[in-house]
C-alpha cells in the first residue's frame, strides 16, 4: 500500500484524464506485477531451501522468518512474501480438501464393496 501511494506516478495518474489514467493503470500495475513476479522466484527458492516448513502448520511470522534466512528472498518486500505466503497456503489447503475428498470417496467405495 504504501509503495503505490508513495510513488509519483500513482499520483500522475490521478489528475490525468480517464483514458490517460487507464493507460497509465495499466503500465503501474504490470510494474507492480513484474516486481511480484521478480520476488516471488526468490520466495519459491527460498521456500524450498526451508525443506521442513509446512505451509498449513506456521503462521506467516514464522513463514517470513524462515523465507527471509535464505540469502535472495532477504530483500524482497513484506507485502510480496504475504502475497506468496497466502498463494502457498490457499493451494495448500486446496491440495489438503481434495485428498479429503479422494479419502471419503476411497472409504465410501470400499463400504460398497464389503456390504
Amino acid at each position: 500500500d504504501d509503495e503505490v501511494s508513495n510513488d509519483p506516478r500513482w499520483t500522475a495518474m490521478l489528475e490525468q484524464s480517464k483514458t490517460k489514467a487507464t493507460e497509465s493503470l495499466q503500465e503501474f500495475v504490470e510494474d507492480l506485477s513484474k516486481k511480484y513476479q521478480a520476488d516471488r522466484s526468490k520466495l519459491k527458492e527460498a521456500y524450498k531451501a526451508a525443506a521442513d516448513l509446512d505451509i498449513l502448520a506456521c503462521d506467516l511470522a514464522a513463514f517470513t522468518a524462515a523465507v527471509r534466512q535464505h540469502q535472495p528472498a532477504a530483500d524482497c518486500s513484506q507485502e510480496h512474501v504475504t502475497l506468496f505466503y497466502n498463494e502457498l497456503l490457499k493451494l495448500g489447503e486446496e491440495e489438503k480438501d481434495r485428498r479429503k475428498r479422494h479419502a471419503e470417496k476411497e472409504f465410501k467405495r470400499l463400504i460398497r464393496k464389503y456390504r
